[in-house]
């Protein structure tokens, strides 16, 4: 941590502030684009907010999950006319979406 305060680097800084400020804690927030887990790495930020699915670009940067925020999920949204519409080009897609094993 460095003297000014912890520095927290992320892709979501309003979502980040309302989960640091809820558990009581305050920090700089970095708003970033691109590859948060650099921040830490040349000494930006002293630890990021980001989405984690498996871990493994965290562990290729050194850098461990500490806590989970928050959890989140995926939804295909797909409005009436182009379903009725596009639903030969849709259903590929939709079917390849099925065979997914998240969130099942």
């Amino acid at each position: 941590m460095r003297e000014d305060g912890l520095r927290v680097a992320t892709k979501y800084p309003r979502m980040a502030g309302e989960a640091l400020s809820r558990r009581g804690l305050v920090a700089e927030l970095v708003p970033l684009h691109g590859s948060v887990e650099l921040a830490v790495v040349v000494d930006l930020a002293d630890a990021i907010v980001d989405l984690v699915e498996t871990g493994a670009t965290l562990r290729a940067h050194g850098l461990v999950e500490y806590a989970t925020l928050a959890e989140v999920s995926a939804r295909v949204v797909v409005n009436r006319a182009s379903y009725a519409l596009k639903r030969e080009a849709l259903a590929p897609f939709l079917e390849r979406l099925g065979q997914c094993d998240v969130g099942r």
